[in-house]
């Protein structure tokens, strides 16, 4: 049994960072649930803004394993709150003794549980079957945030033994991959975390509504539509102070909504950097992501020659597969004169594509949440997005027939296809040229969206609060 007291640390790892193979994550989990019995509360995860955060002096491990004292403290319904990212707890227990943190935060057992994707899904299992039913973390609570459900961690069902628990449980993990023609067992820990938590977030609204709206049977969609009013969307934020015109390091001259004269001057320094022509007036088109299917690039690189006929600019960053990423080379030669990109990842370009292009393009044929467009508006760069997931939560189209100056912050368009994405651009681009005044003001109201994650942290307080005062989620089912 716990003690009374436990004593808590705190952790950022980052999400990416997880044990590819089950029986090591599960060895992890054991290790975790073993230590939380022992009265000491390991909680690997993710920070979530400047208010959602546990109380008083409690610290935060960044990654690189530098310790930073929580700067805005607060707390939510005197209860403790636990962000869960990534179940590489091995890595965290070796940096936690290496550094001799202190363990001086004491919550007890009634705590709130937030566990990012299928890399910490199996916590809330665990939690309902070895936990509860023995009145141990009887109260606490545990959300699960789904950030892209393409991703499960779908496993061998041989791998469910070396979870440690009974084969009572296993009708929680086991899955058959509609796609596998073989038919073959698995285990899905996504799903294990879907039927378990007592609260489901993901990362918009518009997600949420597209992973429940048309569910397909033997799909975990399916799983999502049946726990619906289990589920919550909200829109992650930015950090402002690493994405700031007025502040940001990596530009060739700083501005903001006041005064926009430096975005004419990183434009013409990222056209000089990418070999394009010194024009001020041509609009500059540009494009930030994973080289894969979800992001769309085919899309645009299909579209290269009408926006060479629009006489756009274009520039990409990316890296991914290696045939997009052949064909982003091609275009740079085929259409050099208005078309660059850059294979590979490289945080100060991105900054400067972000400040130097007049139009950002997003044609992800899903996308959960989206940064881009978010850091985009922020510097007053406009985009222009497939109308998918949180890019129809963070982008209002443009209204040309509004009073004065119109209202919007951008472009949205559907299906995602060529045709559909060049209109959009091309109704921009003749904004851009044709009404100088309209796009000013569309630019600036960009730069006004408030895309902090004050606003995010607030409904995730709501939300959170609200879950402690529910029943606790026992289903097997």
């Amino acid at each position: 049994m716990p003690h009374k007291a436990c004593k808590t640390v705190l952790a950022a790892l980052p999400l990416q960072v997880a044990c590819g193979r089950l029986a090591h994550c599960g060895w992890a989990v054991k290790l975790c649930m073993q230590l939380m019995a022992e009265g000491i509360v390991l909680y690997s995860g993710m920070q979530v803004g400047g208010r959602c955060r546990p109380a008083s002096s409690a610290v935060f491990l960044q990654v690189g394993l530098s310790w930073h004292a929580l700067r805005t403290p607060c707390i939510l319904c005197d209860t403790a709150l636990v962000f869960l990212g990534c179940f590489n707890l091995l890595l965290f227990i070796l940096s936690l003794c290496r550094t001799g943190a202190p363990l001086d935060e004491v919550y007890g057992q009634d705590v709130l549980f937030v566990a990012n994707d299928w890399h910490a899904g199996l916590l809330p299992l665990l939690l309902t079957a070895r936990f509860r039913p023995y009145g141990v973390y009887a109260n606490a609570r545990c959300c699960l945030a789904i950030h892209n459900l393409a991703h499960q961690g779908s496993h061998e069902a041989s791998r469910f033994h070396d979870i440690g628990l009974s084969g009572d449980w296993y009708s929680a993990l086991e899955w058959q991959d509609p796609g596998d023609k073989q038919r073959k067992k698995t285990i899905n820990v996504l799903k294990a975390g879907i039927v378990t938590s007592d609260l489901l977030l993901t990362v918009s609204q518009g997600y949420a509504a597209e992973i429940t709206g048309m569910p397909q049977d033997a799909r975990v969609d399916m799983l999502l539509a049946q726990r619906a009013n289990k589920l919550r969307g909200i829109v992650n934020g930015i950090d402002i102070n690493e994405w700031d015109p007025e502040t940001d390091k990596h530009l060739a001259a700083t501005y903001s909504a006041y005064d926009l004269s430096g975005k004419a001057v990183c434009k013409r320094a990222l056209q000089r950097e990418m070999r394009l022509p010194l024009e001020p007036d041509m609009p500059l088109v540009g494009f930030i992501g994973r080289l894969d299917y979800q992001k769309g690039p085919d899309l645009l690189l299909d579209a290269l020659p009408t926006l060479a006929n629009l006489e756009c600019q274009v520039v990409l960053l990316g890296s991914g597969a290696a045939d997009y990423e052949a064909r982003l080379k091609e275009a740079s030669h085929e259409f050099g004169w208005c078309c660059r990109g850059h294979v590979g990842f490289s945080v100060p370009l991105s900054h400067k594509i972000i400040a130097g292009c007049d139009i950002l393009l997003m044609p992800s044929r899903f996308e959960p949440c989206g940064l881009n467009q978010m850091y985009a508006m922020r510097y007053g760069t406009v985009p222009i997005a497939h109308a998918t997931g949180g890019l129809i939560d963070t982008i209002q189209d443009f209204n040309p027939f509004a009073k004065g100056d119109g209202e919007g912050t951008g472009w949205t368009f559907a299906p995602a296809a060529v045709e559909p994405m060049v209109a959009a651009v091309s109704t921009a681009v003749k904004l851009f040229r044709e009404d100088p005044e309209r796009w000013r003001a569309l630019q600036l109201r960009c730069m006004f969206v408030d895309s902090s994650w004050e606003h995010a942290a607030q409904q995730y307080e709501s939300v959170l609060c609200e879950v402690m005062a529910d029943a606790v989620q026992y289903s097997r089912k």
